[in-house]
């Protein structure tokens, strides 16, 4: 019943005045992953369980051929987690893109809870924001990988998983020897669309303006230029 292997034993089937055996003096004690082992019980012909519970000790029960089930009762003190995962910036075959998860200590949230039983993550666990080395990165509600509820088992350990993207900054720079200002965008979601702006000082005019390495003349008069970030990465 998904405890460790118990070896099948042979006895004598008519006249052995006990279970005990030279080389087993009782039945051997099993184990199960987020269980409490409660005994052997007889499994009767009709595939019931016997109430009874033996450790295999006394006489026979039955002299015909027979099997014992082992029965378990949950632990309350059955380890779960909480995960996160990053956007890697990397995609697979599929054009999907790859999420690692997040080993920085004190990240990963480990809790305990009944054996199955039913958790979920909490308000708490479920920060808005991520900063993993220099990169910042928001969590994806819409994500379809996101793991917010399950069950507790002994194993595999129950993962509870939340999946984070990362921002992206648009940055605008000036140049020349005129005076002005510039305005960038940072902390953008992939798929927005944001807006860098520019205005010259009283004596100065804007003389260029670059996006992506190409010289944009009809953005002269212009204050302000909407990147499309769902198109791709943008330099200006």
């Amino acid at each position: 019943d998904g405890g460790s292997k118990i070896t099948d034993v042979a006895y004598q089937k008519s006249n052995a005045p006990s279970y005990a055996t030279s080389s087993m003096k009782q039945f051997p004690t099993p184990s199960k992953p987020g269980y409490d082992f409660t005994g052997w019980h007889l499994v009767n012909e009709d595939g019931s369980i016997a109430d009874a519970v033996t450790d295999g000790t006394g006489a026979p029960l039955t002299t015909e051929n027979h099997t014992f089930k082992a029965t378990w009762t949950p632990r309350n003190d059955t380890k779960y987690t909480v995960d996160y995962f990053i956007n890697s910036g990397n995609k697979n075959a599929d054009g999907q893109y790859i999420y690692t998860k997040v080993n920085t200590a004190g990240v990963t949230k480990t809790y305990t809870a009944t054996t199955e039983s039913s958790v979920s993550v909490s308000a708490a666990d479920k920060v808005s924001e991520l900063t993993v080395g220099s990169a910042n990165y928001w969590y994806n509600e819409a994500n379809a990988s996101n793991v917010l509820s399950g069950t507790v088992t002994g194993s595999p350990t129950l993962s509870l998983r939340l999946y984070y993207d990362r921002y992206f900054d648009v940055v605008a720079t000036k140049g020349g020897k005129g005076s002005g200002s510039v305005t960038g965008a940072t902390k953008q979601k992939e798929g927005t669309n944001p807006t860098v702006s520019w205005k010259a000082n009283a004596g100065s005019k804007v003389s260029k303006v670059v996006i992506d390495g190409i010289v944009r003349d009809d953005l002269l008069n212009k204050n302000s230029y909407t990147f499309e970030l769902a198109d791709g990465m943008h330099e200006n």
